[in-house]
């Protein structure tokens, strides 16, 4: 199902130029194809390398002031990606759809 979502993430920033996948959505918010992309490398840098593998890893496009002493087990990381995924590939719906007139899948 993650892998599934990968994909149709990358078809919806395929053949997309660099001003494309920048180009915000409707004012006020500034969300954008390139921020989805970036927030999810973030989330799974955080769940995967820190959260799983204990690793130094550290947010690469926000600060987190808040030391994360927890542990988690691989399952409940897996279903919390592939609910990232889907939400944001329901954003990038909208987004390409602004920028190319294509709809869903």
């Amino acid at each position: 199902m993650l892998v599934q979502y990968l994909r149709t993430m990358e078809m919806k920033c395929a053949d997309l130029d660099a001003d494309q996948l920048a180009r915000r959505s409707v004012p006020p918010s500034t969300m954008s194809l390139l921020g989805l992309i970036r927030h999810l490398a973030d989330v799974e840098r955080s769940w995967f390398r820190r959260a799983m593998a204990g690793q130094d890893a550290p947010p690469l496009y926000w600060s987190d002031d808040e030391p994360n002493g927890k542990s988690t087990t691989l399952r409940p990381v897996l279903v919390h990606m592939i609910e990232e995924y889907a939400r944001r590939c329901g954003h990038a719906d909208l987004l390409g759809e602004r920028i190319d007139g294509h709809v869903g899948q």
